[in-house]
């Protein structure tokens, strides 16, 4: 199984049709489990993010399981090593959705560019260009 890289967003090419990385059936989603329809995916984040999801005494990761459905577990962290796998188990959708929540938390974790920082701010000096025009 291949993890898909998270964080930025990587080429669609290494994505199904739909855009969203592949996923196979859990070994335990065999004939009787109580999920036939059940899927697991694995996805990599930088090793330094994995605070951002887990959140303060889990509160993040534990929403992002309750707004999903999905069962997430994140991979402990070794010595020396730079990515964390992130394994998501459920439904397609729950998976999808999981994955969604995993980019947005990250994405916001993430510096904002360009920003105004007021009247004198080099945002807005940039934004005036040679011309010195002003914003009201």
């Amino acid at each position: 199984m291949q993890a898909a890289p998270m964080g930025m967003a990587a080429p669609m090419a290494n994505y199904g049709q739909a855009g969203y990385a592949q996923a196979t059936p859990l070994a335990a989603a065999g004939p009787g489990s109580a999920n036939p329809f059940a899927k697991t995916q694995q996805v990599t984040i930088p090793t330094e993010l994995g605070g951002t999801i887990i959140g303060r005494g889990g509160e993040r990761i534990n929403r992002i399981r309750d707004d999903s459905g999905a069962h997430i577990v994140l991979e402990p962290t070794q010595p020396g090593q730079e990515e964390r796998i992130i394994t998501i188990s459920g439904t397609e959708q729950q998976i999808h959705m999981a994955q969604y929540l995993l980019q947005q938390c990250v994405r916001s974790s993430l510096p904002q560019q360009g920003g105004a920082t007021g009247p004198g701010g080099p945002g807005m000096r940039e934004m005036r260009g040679p011309i010195g025009g002003r914003f009201r």
